[in-house]
């Protein structure tokens, strides 16, 4: 399978009254209609400025289910618009949820149904969802642009660690601004690798290398890694020398909510063509069982502007515009 998005971290755009099909419920978006909210879920309110967005409601995670499911969803805008703000949240047993633009995908408008290999190839990143989403920050002079007339799609990860059924809910308090000269467009970044295991009752270590291909300018730059994860560091080979970009003990909330570094957009993290990024994990397996990718994960992950399309470097293999990611 290939890896899907994470999100740890991120939100974005002012949607409105969009709706989801298939298995779910309809999906709505209404200024304090927080009645749609299942128990036990209490996002915070939009805050001024920001509208509300129920994504479809998952109907059924099953008792320890690890489930990907993709909603294709009306774009309510007839213009382009630009996401500059966002905070995202999920109910119990949410990963991470990640609304998107997906070119061509007129006919699968209203589709629902576990994500495949083929939701994620054209799908461009807009907006996140997750605890951690409501501390990620845009700075001025990026966005996030939703084009004219675009088919999106809300793409949600569950991992009900619980013996029974359980329903899941993402809400997004997001904002956008008509596009202009002052904004450039963000796309994410990430390096991963698949070859994570972990013996049972034991310490464990991943990494991988990724070699840039073009010039890249970030203005966030952080790790990603699961329950088990105690470190995560990301280091960067440029002309014979080796920076430390990224070292942090790792915590178990982090999956949801990883600490990023930030970079002002007139002083943005560089990458350039043939700088090597390095990404390591550490790991201890308290549980009785191997744990294996994607149950766990070592993922370095960014944001670059000015970005037409996600770049996704998996075991140091380049791709530009297909948008898979753990």
């Amino acid at each position: 399978m290939r890896p899907h998005r994470i999100l740890t971290t991120l939100a974005g755009s002012t949607l409105v009254a969009l709706l989801g099909c298939g298995s779910h419920d309809a999906a709505g978006s209404s200024q304090g209609d927080d009645a749609q909210l299942i128990d036990g879920f209490h996002p915070p309110a939009a805050a001024a400025g920001e509208t509300r967005l129920f994504a479809p409601l998952v109907a059924e995670i099953p008792g320890g289910g690890d489930l990907s499911w993709c909603d294709y969803i009306a774009n309510p805008f007839d213009r382009e618009v630009d996401v500059v703000q966002s905070r995202g949240f999920q109910s119990k047993f949410g990963h991470h949820a990640i609304l998107m633009e997906v070119a061509g995908a007129e006919r699968q408008l209203g589709q629902s149904h576990k994500c495949t290999d083929a939701d994620m190839t054209n799908a461009r990143f807009l907006a996140g969802g997750s605890d951690a989403a409501a501390q990620f920050h845009i700075p001025e002079g990026v966005a996030f642009r939703i084009k004219k007339q675009s088919v999106l799609m809300v793409q949600t990860h569950w991992i009900n660690t619980s013996s029974a059924p359980a329903k899941g809910q993402t809400v997004f308090n997001i904002g956008v601004k008509e596009p202009d000269g002052s904004r450039q467009p963000a796309q994410l970044f990430a390096a991963y690798t698949a070859n994570v295991t972990l013996p049972p009752r034991g310490p464990a270590h991943a990494k991988t290398a990724c070699t840039i291909k073009q010039d890249m300018s970030l203005f966030a730059l952080g790790g990603h890694a699961h329950e088990w994860g105690t470190h995560v560091k990301l280091t960067l080979d440029r002309d014979g020398k080796n920076e430390t970009l990224y070292d942090h003990d790792w915590e178990p909330h982090y999956q949801a909510d990883p600490p990023l570094n930030y970079f002002e957009t007139n002083a943005p993290l560089r990458f350039k063509a043939g700088d090597v990024l390095h990404v390591e994990c550490d790991y201890q397996n308290v549980t009785d069982a191997e744990v294996r990718f994607p149950r766990e994960m070592c993922v370095g992950m960014g944001f670059y502007f000015p970005g037409s399309a996600d770049i996704q470097c998996g075991d140091d293999h380049w791709s530009n515009g297909n948008g898979g990611m753990p």
